[in-house]
């Protein structure tokens, strides 16, 4: 009888002591897992403030470059939360060049919205230098894709002759059926192996030509072009345009790149557009000359 205890007092204790092995495995399993856990939460926060920080340094970066007016390169430092972060910015002009065509390409314009091609330069200042100007009697080729429906284009020139400013308008629709509705010229597919220059992907072409000679675009002589809008109608586009083979439109604005680095490495880019300022949209609707 006292043999029968004995085994029965082992037999209970290995299986506390397997318990307790097993609690012990799972305590420290969960113990690990919440150690791990908590690693990672300060890995991530370390990250999400270093990336804040090389951000704001590429932050920086673009408002040092909105100072200057010439194209280049611009470096600099900026403490962020006590930490140096340093900075790269590139500017880059849109357009210009002192000979030979100019493609711009303006992405997707929304229906009813405009998009600018200026024909006249700008002072360092943003103000417009009618000294300098596209000539009278080049083409300026106006694209955009199809879609469903197929979009159509309001184009619009404004020029100034002496002291006084005027506008012309053009509508084109590439759909010939709608022509007895909305009175649009025909707008026919142009150009061979491509239209603005080849540019894959653009379906339609519209060739302006202001000129003192008579057509769609006839100006007074001694005018000075200002600049162009293009409204899309129907169905939003992408829209492109291109000068003609000797002649580069001026510029049509800068493109900052920044780069930002924290001292750990960490870096982040910003791309912007810095256009020039141009007319409300709602003038669009407004502006008329015949």
């Amino acid at each position: 009888m006292k043999i029968s205890n004995k085994l029965k007092n082992k037999k209970e204790s290995g299986q506390m002591v397997l318990i307790l092995v097993l609690m012990t495995i799972v305590g420290v399993t969960i113990g690990l897992s919440l150690v791990s856990r908590t690693i990672q939460d300060v890995r991530i926060s370390s990250q999400i403030e270093q990336s804040s920080r090389a951000f704001s340094a590429a932050e920086a970066g673009v408002e040092n470059a909105l100072k200057f007016s010439n194209a280049g390169s611009y470096n600099g430092t900026i403490d962020v939360g006590g930490t140096s972060s340093s900075y790269q910015s590139q500017v880059t002009n849109i357009g210009g060049g002192a000979a030979g065509s100019t493609l711009v390409t303006f992405g997707l314009t929304d229906v009813n919205q405009t998009q600018t091609i200026w024909l006249t330069d700008h002072s360092p200042g943003g103000d417009l230098m009618e000294s300098s100007y596209y000539p009278l009697g080049e083409p300026i080729y106006i694209c955009w894709q199809n879609g469903s429906p197929t979009p159509a284009a309001v184009i619009t020139l404004y020029y100034k002759n002496g002291s006084s400013y005027y506008v012309i308008k053009g509508a084109y629709d590439p759909v010939f059926v709608r022509g007895g509705s909305n009175s649009f010229r025909w707008g026919l597919p142009e150009g061979t192996g491509g239209n603005c220059g080849g540019v894959p992907g653009y379906n339609y072409q519209v060739t302006i030509t202001p000129t003192t000679s008579a057509g769609n675009y006839q100006v007074p002589g001694g005018s000075i072009l200002l600049f162009a809008k293009v409204q899309m109608l129907y169905v939003s586009s992408p829209l492109a345009v291109l000068s003609s083979s000797t002649n580069s439109f001026p510029p049509q604005g800068k493109q900052i790149t920044s780069v930002g680095q924290t001292a750990s490495g960490v870096t982040r880019r910003i791309q912007v557009i810095q256009g020039f300022k141009t007319l409300p949209s709602l003038l669009d609707f407004a502006l008329y000359s015949q």
